[in-house]
């Protein structure tokens, strides 16, 4: 996906930014919002078994690390009346 243009970006009233979706996000986001037989078909889980103990502050802090680096794991798409839906980074 190529970056959004500066003409396509605005600032949320909370100065967070506001992307535009891609074609393929809209499409997503149709098929997650109007068909029920497609619940979750767009969702990926993994899970992990850990057999030691855990460090949870460590853990905790690693994550809040990797969130920081990366904006796309604070990504929130909004969704109105308007079909006026984009990407907002939180």
């Amino acid at each position: 996906m190529s970056a959004p243009k500066n003409t396509d970006l605005n600032m949320t009233s909370d100065n967070l930014m506001r992307y535009p979706l891609s074609d393929i996000q809209q499409g997503i986001l149709f098929h997650s919002l109007y068909h029920d037989d497609n619940a979750g078909a767009y969702n990926t889980q993994a899970q992990i078994k850990i057999n030691t103990p855990v460090n949870l502050e460590l853990l905790q802090q690693a994550w809040n690390e990797v969130i920081s680096r990366h904006d796309i794991l604070k990504a929130h798409i909004t969704t109105n009346s308007n079909d006026d839906h984009s990407l907002i980074i939180l």
